[in-house]
């Protein structure tokens, strides 16, 4: 939150909209809550409410194959990448993002992801929704293997407890602004402008 808001800062923006995808979501959120005054808008997508605990949280990490479980069995960022490269055969919509993903993913330690996944298990946001206080719309990814998509509809209604909220749905997964951003792009847009033009 003190990042974000440094950032704001440093850029000189008076009130800014903040849009955070996933985990982004969770921390753009969380900023909004914390500091509704120095924000003039939020649009959170594909984020959850709440997280299972512990090993459960690993474990459906592990099973959607972000890291963690290359991590556990001590592969690393290697282990990744042969994930990658095996997923892009068996998925063409994922082959021409294959090579992009692999890179991003050997810019980032993976006993820090290991660490984050941990951190998060057990947070729940209800409450922080609650003190949003700025314009909120929520984009809503209907078929997401990762995060449910009823856990990101009660994050909808937690932000609608403070006030009016514009809900957006898209049907994609997970992956949707990578792999189908045609179909992602406009719905974060009518998203973001919903909360632009709003007067809450």
């Amino acid at each position: 939150v003190d990042d974000v808001v440094a950032v704001a800062d440093r850029l000189e923006l008076a009130t800014p909209v903040l849009v955070g995808y996933s985990l982004g979501g969770v921390v753009a959120l969380a900023s909004s809550a914390a500091r509704s005054e120095r924000f003039g808008g939020l649009v959170v997508a594909g984020a959850p409410i709440s997280a299972p605990g512990g090993r459960a949280l690993l474990g459906v990490f592990s099973a959607r194959s972000v890291a963690v479980g290359a991590i556990d069995v001590g592969a690393g960022v290697s282990g990744y990448a042969r994930f990658l490269r095996a997923a892009a055969e068996a998925d063409p919509a994922i082959r021409p993002h294959a090579a992009w993903l692999a890179a991003e993913v050997s810019r980032t330690d993976p006993a820090y992801l290991h660490r984050l996944f941990r951190s998060m298990a057990g947070f729940d946001l209800t409450d922080a929704a609650a003190r949003v206080r700025c314009p909120a719309a929520v984009v809503i990814t209907t078929r997401d293997e990762t995060v449910a998509p009823d856990g990101q509809r009660r994050l909808a209604d937690a932000l609608g407890a403070g006030g009016e909220v514009s809900v957006h749905e898209v049907a994609g997964g997970h992956g949707a602004p990578i792999i189908q951003p045609d179909r992602f792009d406009p719905v974060l847009a009518d998203a973001v402008r919903s909360v632009v033009h709003a007067d809450r």
